[in-house]
């Protein structure tokens, strides 16, 4: 996809308990990234996906968060 190849989509999966939904994680200054892959993205195109949103997330855990918190601070 031409999503990762660009290193924007990070991870994608569908819910597990009930295949009522996915989510798709997007590396990217704004969401515009994550917005143009919906508009684009097949399932959207032909009616399988009726709705879709996108969502800023400000992450604080982990190697690659956006805003890294110390556990030693808290």
């Amino acid at each position: 996809m031409k999503a990762v190849a660009r290193d924007k989509r990070i991870l994608g999966g569908a819910f597990a308990s009930l295949p009522d939904g996915a989510e798709l994680l997007f590396r990217g200054d704004s969401p515009v990234v994550a917005g143009s892959f919906a508009k684009d993205a097949p399932y959207v195109k032909n009616g399988v996906v009726k709705s879709w949103r996108v969502r800023e997330w400000t992450t604080v855990a982990g190697p690659d968060a956006a805003i890294v918190i110390d556990p030693a601070a808290l």
